[in-house]
C-alpha cells in the first residue's frame, strides 16, 4: 500500500477537500485494520511461547528447560503421609537355609578357657536371592500303538513339537521385562546374558509375542463386554509412529477394566475400529475432538482440559470471566467431593451463567454463529456455552468424573514405550503391545498378580476378573 505523490496531494488539496478527506479516512481505516490484527497475530504468538503443561494441553516434558512455577502450598508435608501404608523387612519363622557362628572354646585375647561362661545369641536373617540359573527338563514321552490303530501316550504329558523350546515360565518371563517394564529387545538379551548365563534371539521375544496375543483374544472380547455393559467409560487418544508413518492408540477404560486399540486413523473410523464405541451406550467421558460427538451415547468432557485452557486464557489476555469460570469449576469439583446437593447445584449453574454472560461483555464484537480462528478465549467462551450441560454432569452423577485422568493415565505407558523403543517396528507388534497392555492394566486394576496372570494366559487356565 502506497500514499499519493506529493503533487498528487497538492492538486487534491487545492481542488476539493471532501475528496481529500475521504482518501485519507480510506487510508487510515485500512491501516488500522491491519495494524489490529498484527496486534492479534502478535498477542496469539505471545501466548503460544507462555504455553507449558500446567496451562495448555503440552506434555511435561516439552517445558523441561523452561523455569518452574513456584510450587502451591499444600497442608500437607512432604514425604509419607499419616496413615499410609508402609513395608519393612520382616523376620520370618521358617528361614531358608540357617548358618550357626559358635563362640571359640578359649578367649583370643589370654586364651582362658570358655566352658563356663555362659553366651548370648544374636541372630539376624538376610533376605537374599537364590543362584540364578536356567533349569532343563527333559520330557521323554512313551507311546504304544495298539492293534486298533489307537497311539496311547503317557499321560498328562507336554506336546514335543522341536527338541528344543521355552518353557511357559521363561516366556511369561519374557514378556513380564518386554511389555510391563517397557526393556527394549537389546536390554533383555543382555539381561539374560548377565544373569542366567543364556543367549536369546529377538525373534524368541517376537514369536512368544505372537502366542500369547492369540491365546488372550477370548479374556480381550471380555474386556470389551464388560466395557460396552458399564455406564460410563473414559476414552481418549494418543499418536505412536511405526514404518515411518502415524499411528493411534485408542483407549477405553473404567476402574476395573481397560482395553486398547491400535489402528491407522485417529477419528471416527479408528474410534469405530476397536469396536465398544459403536455399541456402547453409556456417558463417554472425553476431550472435545469432535469425532466422539458422532456416536450414539451420551457425553460428558474432560474439565482438567478447560482448567489448563481458562489458566492460559488468563494470563494472555487477563479477563475476568475467565478467573471466574476457574472459580466455578473448582467449586463444582469441591461440592462433588463432599457430597450432592441440589442447591449448591443450583448455585454453580447461576455461577456458570454468569461467567458465561461476563464473556460475552467482554467481547462485544463476537459473531456467534461464526467461529473466530486464532482468537482462542472467544472459542473457548463459545465452546463452554454451547456444552455447558454436558461439561457440568459430573456435578449431578456420582460415576462421571470430574476430569478423563482414567484414561489419561493408561495412555502414559503407551508414552513410557514411545520414549524408549521411539515406534513399533510394524502395525503387527502395535497391535499384539495393545492386547497385551489391556490384559495387563486390567489385572492390575483387578489386583492380580502380573507375572503369575501372564503365566496362566500360556497355561490355558481360566483367569477370574471381578465385575464389581
Amino acid at each position: 500500500m502506497s500514499f499519493i505523490s506529493r503533487e498528487e496531494f497538492k492538486s487534491l488539496a487545492n481542488a476539493d477537500l471532501d475528496k481529500l478527506y475521504d482518501y485519507l479516512t480510506e487510508k487510515f481505516n485500512t491501516l488500522e485494520s491491519k495494524i489490529e490484527q498484527q496486534y492479534q497475530t502478535i498477542k496469539e504468538l505471545e501466548s503460544r511461547l507462555n504455553q507449558n503443561r500446567l496451562n495448555s494441553h503440552k506434555p511435561p516434558s516439552s517445558d523441561m528447560f523452561k523455569k518452574e512455577r513456584d510450587r502451591k502450598t499444600s497442608r500437607r508435608k512432604i514425604g509419607g503421609q499419616n496413615g499410609h501404608d508402609g513395608n519393612n523387612l520382616k523376620m520370618v519363622s521358617n528361614p531358608t537355609e540357617i548358618k550357626e557362628y559358635p563362640a571359640p572354646e578359649r578367649c583370643e585375647k589370654c586364651d582362658l578357657s570358655l566352658d563356663d561362661v555362659s553366651s548370648k545369641l544374636k541372630v539376624g536373617q538376610e533376605f537374599t536371592l537364590p543362584k540364578m540359573e536356567i533349569s532343563t527338563i527333559e520330557h521323554r514321552v512313551e507311546s504304544k500303538k495298539c492293534s486298533c490303530g489307537h497311539v496311547n501316550v503317557g499321560q498328562n504329558s507336554p506336546e514335543i513339537k522341536n527338541h528344543t523350546y521355552y518353557g511357559n515360565e521363561f516366556k511369561s518371563f519374557l514378556l513380564y521385562l518386554k511389555n510391563h517394564h517397557m526393556l527394549p529387545f537389546g536390554r533383555i538379551k543382555e539381561l539374560i546374558k548377565d544373569i542366567f548365563g543364556h543367549t536369546i534371539s529377538e525373534g524368541t521375544i517376537c514369536n512368544s509375542e505372537k502366542e500369547f496375543s492369540w491365546k488372550i483374544q477370548p479374556i480381550e472380547t471380555k474386556i470389551k463386554q464388560e466395557i460396552i455393559s458399564e455406564e460410563v467409560v473414559c476414552f481418549d487418544e494418543t499418536g505412536v509412529r511405526s514404518e515411518k508413518k502415524n499411528y493411534w492408540v485408542h483407549v477405553a477404560t473404567t476402574p476395573n477394566f481397560t482395553h486398547f486399540n491400535f489402528d491407522r486413523k485417529r477419528g471416527f473410523e479408528g474410534m469405530s475400529a476397536g469396536g465398544i464405541l459403536p455399541e456402547f451406550k453409556g456417558t463417554a467421558v472425553h476431550d472435545f475432538f469432535r469425532p466422539y460427538l458422532k456416536f450414539d451415547c451420551g457425553h460428558s468432557y474432560c474439565n482438567a482440559h478447560l482448567l489448563r485452557e481458562l489458566i492460559g486464557s488468563l494470563e494472555s489476555t487477563k479477563q475476568v470471566w475467565t478467573e471466574m469460570m476457574l472459580g466455578v469449576l473448582i467449586a463444582g469439583l469441591d461440592a462433588k467431593k463432599e457430597a450432592y446437593s441440589e442447591t449448591i447445584s443450583e448455585e454453580i449453574l447461576k455461577m456458570y451463567d454468569k461467567a458465561i454472560k461476563m464473556g460475552y461483555k467482554e467481547n462485544p464484537d463476537i459473531d456467534i454463529g461464526k467461529k473466530r480462528t486464532g482468537i482462542k478465549v472467544v472459542n473457548l467462551l463459545k465452546r463452554m456455552d454451547h456444552y455447558r450441560e454436558d461439561i457440568l454432569k459430573f456435578i449431578f452423577s456420582e460415576k462421571i468424573p470430574f476430569d478423563n485422568n482414567l484414561a489419561e493415565r493408561a495412555l502414559r505407558m503407551l508414552k513410557v514405550k514411545n520414549k524408549i523403543s521411539g515406534c513399533f517396528r510394524n502395525p503387527e507388534s502395535g497391535k499384539y503391545f495393545c492386547s497385551f497392555r489391556s490384559f495387563l492394566d486390567t489385572c492390575r486394576k483387578q489386583k492380580l498378580p502380573i507375572f503369575n496372570s501372564i503365566l496362566k494366559v500360556f497355561r490355558m487356565d481360566f483367569i477370574d476378573f471381578a465385575l464389581n
